[in-house]
């Protein structure tokens, strides 16, 4: 009869788990605070969830099948040419051929795209870089304030910071704009401040257009959710429901990835409905308590 009762319970977990997983992975691809509101409806339910830092392995997964064509034309291009023009310099003893030589791969390979890359990937370092150390320092580190208040006074950031003109694009992006966007993304270590949300809105606030903006939201998500999922995983790793945490994590990266397929014109053009629904739900789950 114990063990009748033990796998019940183990079947509910499991369904639960993978519900929630799938919920969180919906909402991830929103900037409406996916933790917040799954710490919402677990708490209403009484059901177990995924740690959220798990949850993102799905994510990061998500957002690198979204960024791939960028990704692999940019990045891996910068990689390919690197090597391309180091093996054509070394393999002529001549400094003077040598010299020319290198000045031709560049030119053939194409010197502004290189250029371009390593400005890219420098500013994606700098960017993401901060999120990741403090994120590690805090990580047993939890706020007493109320994820309500986070989320409404993200809300309104959100609004405001749309507001501004839209001028630049990723190729104006600066390596001291950059120190100061990660910086202040580092505030959606916050419970209630979606990534997301704080991403575009930090983008905005610099009046980025609203595509970039959207798009550097995704693209610096990659390693700040891989790295939040590896510290998950490390902490987690002994618990006897890890391997259904990674499972779940995985449908929701897969539910993440089709709502963003669905939804990326959505979240360009009707920016202004996630803030005034972020506001909605703080202000009513504010008067209700």
């Amino acid at each position: 009869m114990l063990s009748i009762i033990t796998q019940i319970a183990n079947t509910t977990n499991l369904i639960s788990i993978l519900i929630f997983s799938a919920i969180q992975g919906i909402l991830e691809a929103f900037p409406i605070s996916s933790s917040m509101h799954i710490e919402l409806l677990s708490n209403k339910l009484a059901m177990q969830t995924v740690p959220s830092e798990i949850l993102h392995l799905g994510t990061s997964i998500a957002f690198t099948i979204t960024c791939w064509p960028f990704i692999k034309h940019r990045l891996i291009f910068l990689f390919r040419s690197t090597l391309k023009i180091l093996h054509q310099s070394s393999t002529i003893k001549n400094k003077k051929t040598r010299s020319l030589n290198h000045k031709l791969a560049c030119t053939i390979l194409g010197t502004k795209n290189i250029s371009f890359n390593i400005k890219i990937l420098i500013n994606l370092i700098l960017i993401t870089l901060p999120t990741i150390v403090i994120g590690f320092l805090i990580k047993d580190v939890k706020p007493e304030i109320s994820p309500l208040y986070c989320n409404l006074a993200a809300a309104i950031s959100m609004l405001l910071a749309d507001l501004l003109p839209a001028r630049k694009s990723i190729s104006s992006i600066n390596y001291s704009s950059s120190i100061l966007i990660g910086l202040l993304i580092s505030l959606a270590l916050i419970p209630g401040i979606s990534r997301m949300g704080i991403t575009f809105t930090v983008f905005r606030l610099f009046q980025f257009r609203r595509f970039d903006a959207l798009f550097f939201t995704i693209l610096t998500g990659i390693p700040i959710t891989a790295g939040a999922a590896l510290i998950g995983i490390i902490h987690n790793i002994n618990s006897p429901f890890i391997s259904i945490y990674i499972t779940g994590s995985l449908l929701g990266g897969i539910a993440t990835l089709l709502m963003l397929r669905i939804t990326f014109w959505m979240l360009i053009n009707c920016w202004t409905i996630f803030g005034a629904y972020r506001i909605f739900i703080s202000v009513f789950m504010l008067m209700k308590h």
